[in-house]
């Protein structure tokens, strides 16, 4: 399931639709994010540290608006 989030990440990311719609394409995307990584933890359960990691990495860049 996660690569189905991710490869729908991949096609929302064309520059054609974030031109025409960009709000969208922020919504989309955070919530196809949060979508995969619910994934990947429940796939990977030994490995949900990275999880937790990647998002707070993120928000410590200061990436997220």
């Amino acid at each position: 399931m996660a690569i189905v989030f991710f490869t729908l990440l991949t096609f929302g990311s064309f520059r054609s639709l974030r031109n025409r719609a960009y709000e969208l394409f922020l919504l989309s995307h955070i919530v196809m994010v949060a979508l995969y990584l619910a994934c990947c933890w429940l796939h990977w359960a030994k490995f949900s540290y990275w999880v937790y990691v990647s998002p707070a990495s993120a928000v410590a860049k200061g990436t997220w608006h």
